[in-house]
């Protein structure tokens, strides 16, 4: 029988994931049909409070997700070389998605929340273009979404592995 808790996890974290990817991109959509008025690099627009809310619940999404996963995956680091040279293939791909992980947490955290937080006033303003930043933000919560569970998947073998009694030879 497979392990119940990481089929649970795993699907906690594409459903989390995907639909924080589905605001943003739907964020997104909605920004597009606010007012606006283009000359060259500036943008003076009027804010979209539905895109507020829509990129905020993707943020919060994403970041509970990520916590899931990392909280629940456990850290596995490789700091040193030497621990690099002996270290186990599995130990380093859950260091790698770990970091990976990170990284596209901090990406799409921070293009999510330049993108909404223009909308969170409530009169117009005018700044450099922000462009896509809804779309991009929602693309990296899918990558999230796929590094996360490979990381939870590893860093969950790794603990099972570490678990079993160690045959001596003797």
């Amino acid at each position: 029988m497979a392990n119940v808790q990481a089929i649970i996890v795993c699907i906690l974290i594409i459903i989390m994931d995907g639909a924080a990817g589905i605001l943003g991109l739907q964020a997104e959509e909605t920004q597009k049909h606010g007012k606006h008025v283009k000359m060259l690099f500036v943008e003076c627009k009027k804010p979209v409070h539905e895109a507020y809310q829509l990129g905020i619940a993707a943020t919060a999404l994403l970041t509970i997700s990520h916590a899931i996963a990392n909280l629940l995956g456990g850290c596995f680091c490789v700091c040193t070389l030497y621990d690099i040279c002996m270290s186990s293939t599995k130990r380093l791909i859950a260091t790698i998605t770990m970091f990976a992980s990170l990284l596209t947490w901090v990406s799409g955290f921070g293009l999510l929340i330049i993108a909404a937080m223009p909308n969170s006033k409530s009169k117009g303003s005018c700044s450099l273009r922000h462009r896509s930043f809804f779309y991009f933000g929602g693309i990296l919560c899918f990558v999230h979404g796929i590094v996360s569970i490979v990381f939870y998947l590893t860093a969950d073998a790794i603990k099972k592995e570490e678990a079993k009694p160690q045959r001596s030879i003797a």
